[in-house]
């Protein structure tokens, strides 16, 4: 169980929802059930402790159970603090390695490899947490404004694609002299 733990504890720092606040209550069983969700696929796609054949539903439900305990404050205040207080902290890097991940995914040569609904932060976990609606309109209205840094970087990168499509085409990983 321990190593499932750590991964709850990653997954529930890695896909914390851009501006959940820790008294939001209905956004955190909202994100509680989404964290549950991707906890049943991962244990039993691990095959560890549990499997899709033969489900250990005994060990899921105290898995499941701790990741709810975690996300209630009357529980795990103290945890809750520090987990924001590190999101807190890690935003300005994280929000880097984002841009950079996406620069270097819309610039090597060939096509680029982009989901429909990633243009601005995506935390999504598993089916069918992943599957949500696009909001087109809500990116369309963005661009025409005050765009987030991702999706300002994408549509200057297309731009720069759909103005020298040749060295996306032909392009390589060689360094000229």
């Amino acid at each position: 169980m321990q190593g499932d733990a750590y991964m709850l504890l990653q997954t529930l720092f890695g896909a914390w929802p851009e501006g959940l606040q820790i008294d939001d209550r209905a956004g955190r069983a909202a994100y509680a059930e989404r964290i549950v969700g991707w906890q049943e696929k991962s244990l039993r796609e691990a095959k560890l402790r549990s499997s899709w054949e033969a489900p250990d539903e005994a060990y899921e439900e105290r898995c499941h159970a701790l990741a709810r305990a975690l996300l209630d404050p009357g529980r795990s205040a103290a945890f809750l603090r520090e987990l924001h207080d590190l999101i807190k902290a890690t935003a300005a890097a994280a929000q880097a390695n984002a841009l950079v991940q996406t620069a270097l995914r819309y610039t090597v040569p060939g096509v680029p490899d982009l989901y429909q609904g990633t243009e601005l932060a995506d935390l999504s976990l598993v089916d069918p947490d992943n599957r949500r609606p696009v909001d087109y309109a809500c990116r369309a209205r963005l661009l025409e404004h005050d765009a987030p840094a991702k999706l300002a970087l994408i549509a200057r990168l297309l731009a720069t694609r759909a103005d020298a499509p040749e060295i996306f085409a032909q392009g390589d990983y060689a360094l000229s002299t």
